[in-house]
């Protein structure tokens, strides 16, 4: 979404949040560094395509498909592959061009040809490279409709007819045949794991139309097609919430197995949470290690919602199996501040000595914000723990500023962990803390002889104290270290991005994306993404980082090349693979660029339209504002714009914001959004207030 805060608090937005937003939003690019970093590689394998060693050819094939996209100087030779009599290079070479996606149109008339090939292998290949390459046309449709009729293959007859639903899903004037609904849910029976996933995703391009016949394989079915219906269901997501009774009863005699399908299925469909929720709290109790997770984790999903079930969560804190209290902690984390009575199960739970119950207990604390405050201050006293519990307050943000003198106290300690852990932790509460912090912090940038100057160089700028600039200016200047003096320019950068601190500071924050430190490398790409087109020559090396190990990086790396410029070709089929990371980071940032990019983003409609049906809020939420801006016609507009419109009162202003200006820019006479807007108008945020002015003005003045 184009309001994703790095640090997810409410209140106004600054000149430099908003600077720092600006490169926090986006989501992973693969594409673009495989066609500038890896032309060689497609370079030889193109020529090895046309070796005289079957072998070769059939691996230069294979290893095409690995470039995905940036294949695409090879669509030549692939074509000609088509042709050979080699089943297996035949087959190679229409996988890569499903691969490639778009840009291998000039091959559809060969691969249409192929679906009439006696090998079924070589028609399911085909059918899935069609479906990845071609737009939905009469012929195209007519193509699929006959496979999906008179194929020999169940497997290859499901392809078709998943590609029909989602031919339907981008173009409202023809939609799914059921003659294709019965082929998918044929195929949703299927014991053949790979042909029952198949039918799963074409039932989600179907979307709430298949809810009923699922429910039909669910009542009556096998017990593995039970748990294939349960599945499908759980990934229709909203669409299927009619499911919730039918689901909900059936946990009564449902064995172990299907009645962990069940309730991980409960939230993603959105079943009713007053029914839900005290089931899911029962189980809690069960013996069964498996079912208590998987309960645990269905009440996490509940979020907000599963407030009831907060002291039921806290209590599995002291649960005798480790991964039922990790995950305990995880969904006491998803409860955000309706889970602060289970601070001190969480605050004991710092002190354990497995690290994954540390770690998400840490997270909880920071969800639960200011009821945690408190007793983490108690907690920095305690040597052994007092840096943790810095970290969590930093993570806290603004909220912890009650935080800072002990903190501040911290800067005395003789060992550098911990003074550079309270010079995190400042960080964190930002500009909260400039008032007492910032002079004691610009003394320790001027000691020499300190061995913190990177951290009071990171605070400083992260208070967005300007006062520091003069004493970064100098320290780039004299310093020989280099971690200082990456420090000290990504400060400077994030305080006066100007032209000339530009040109000093690309190169020293090039260096800084190689860091061993996950932190460093996602500041240094945040600064040069903040730089804009200025750090064009940044380009390449950022897109490097497009697999980082870590979720941020990985994200942040995406929204700096697109500051620095990448065009759509290139950032939409990355993007729309990103829509599917486990990372919410990574999805919203994608979710972002591909609203951002607008019209051309086109190809992924279909993704964002299942992404609508996300029990997760804000997965909702971002989809819509991205299917508002790709694709405005009518019926996407009917689909997104209630999830929209309840977005104006989203705790978060940004979004608020953003949504506001959205509906501002939807075409057409919709007297709710008008409505929703002149609410909106006495917002308590003056942003969110001026974005709706601007938004009414924008509707009257276009008629709409």
């Amino acid at each position: 979404m184009p309001t994703y805060p790095t640090n997810p608090k409410s209140g106004p937005v600054s000149a430099s949040t908003r600077l720092l937003f600006a490169g926090s939003v986006l989501a992973l690019l693969v594409s673009i560094s495989t066609a500038r970093g890896q032309d060689t590689s497609v370079k030889q394998l193109r020529d090895q395509l046309s070796s005289d060693d079957a072998d070769v050819r059939v691996d230069a094939a294979r290893r095409l498909c690995e470039f995905g996209a940036a294949a695409n100087p090879a669509v030549p030779e692939l074509q000609q592959a088509l042709l050979s009599d080699d089943l297996l290079l035949r087959y190679e070479a229409a996988r890569c061009l499903g691969e490639i996606g778009p840009d291998a149109s000039p091959c559809i008339g060969r691969l249409l040809v192929m679906l009439t090939d006696d090998a079924p292998l070589l028609r399911h290949v085909a059918l899935n490279a069609l479906r990845r390459v071609s737009r939905p046309s009469a012929v195209i449709r007519k193509a699929f409709e006959e496979r999906m009729q008179n194929d020999s293959l169940l497997a290859n007859r499901v392809v078709a007819a998943r590609a029909l639903a989602e031919f339907a899903a981008l173009d409202d004037s023809h939609p799914v045949p059921p003659a294709a609904i019965d082929v998918l849910i044929e195929g949703l029976k299927s014991p053949q794991a790979h042909v029952s996933s198949e039918a799963t995703r074409g039932l989600v391009a179907v979307g709430a139309a298949a809810t009923s016949p699922i429910l039909g394989v669910f009542r009556i079915g096998s017990p593995s097609e039970r748990i294939n219906a349960t599945e499908a269901l759980a990934l229709l997501g909203l669409s299927a919430q009619e499911a919730g009774p039918t689901l909900l009863s059936a946990l009564t005699d449902a064995d172990g197995t299907l009645k962990r399908h069940i309730v991980r299925a409960l939230p993603s469909i959105g079943a009713d949470p007053a029914a839900a929720i005290p089931r899911l709290q029962q189980l809690l109790h069960e013996k069964s290690r498996e079912l208590r997770v998987s309960a645990t984790a269905a009440l996490g999903d509940y979020g907000e919602q599963a407030a009831p079930a907060a002291a039921d969560l806290a209590r599995l804190l002291a649960d005798d199996d480790l991964l039922v209290q990790r995950d305990a902690a995880a969904a006491l984390s998803r409860l955000g501040p309706q889970a602060a009575s289970a601070v001190p199960q969480l605050i004991a739970a710092l002190r354990d000595d497995d690290g994954a119950v540390t770690i998400e207990a840490a997270q909880a604390l920071t969800a639960i914000g200011q009821p945690a405050v408190p007793p983490l201050i108690a907690l920095l006293k305690d040597p052994q723990y007092r840096n943790l519990a810095a970290a969590v307050l930093g993570d806290i943000g603004p909220d912890a500023v009650d935080a800072v003198p002990a903190i501040l106290a911290m800067l005395d300690a003789p060992d550098k962990e911990t003074r550079r852990a309270a010079l995190l932790a400042l960080a964190g509460i930002g500009p909260a803390a400039q008032p007492v912090a910032a002079e004691q912090l610009v003394q320790i940038l001027r000691d020499p002889e300190s061995d913190v100057r990177p951290g009071a160089a990171y605070a400083l700028a992260r208070m967005e104290d300007q006062h520091a600039v003069p004493d970064l200016l100098a320290l780039v200047r004299q310093t020989d270290d280099d971690r200082e003096k990456l420090a000290a320019a990504w400060a400077l950068v994030m305080l006066q991005p100007s032209a000339s601190v530009s040109e000093k500071a690309v190169p020293i924050l090039m260096d800084g994306l190689d860091d061993d430190w996950a932190l460093v490398r996602k500041e240094c790409v945040i600064a040069l993404g903040a730089l804009g087109t200025r750090a064009q020559p940044a380009a390449e090396r950022l897109l490097s980082l497009a697999d980082d190990p870590d979720p941020l990086v990985r994200a942040e790396a995406s929204a700096a090349l697109y500051q620095v410029g990448a065009d759509a070709e290139t950032l939409v089929p990355v993007m729309t693979k990103g829509l599917d990371d486990v990372s919410p980071d990574v999805r919203y940032a994608a979710a972002y660029v591909l609203g951002s990019i607008g019209t051309k983003a086109g190809p992924a409609v279909l993704r964002l339209k299942e992404m609508m049906n996300s029990h997760v809020g804000l997965d909702r939420i971002l989809a819509a504002w991205a299917l508002a801006r790709i694709a405005p016609t009518d019926s996407t507009v009917r689909q997104s714009l209630p999830t929209l419109l309840r977005a104006l009162d989203h705790p978060r202003p940004q979004i608020r914001r953003e949504v506001a200006t959205v509906l501002g820019e939807i075409k057409g006479r919709h007297p709710e959004i008008a409505q929703a807007l002149e609410k909106a108008k006495s917002d308590p945020d003056a942003d969110v207030r001026t974005a709706v002015q601007e938004a009414l003005a924008k509707r009257s003045s276009e008629g709409n």
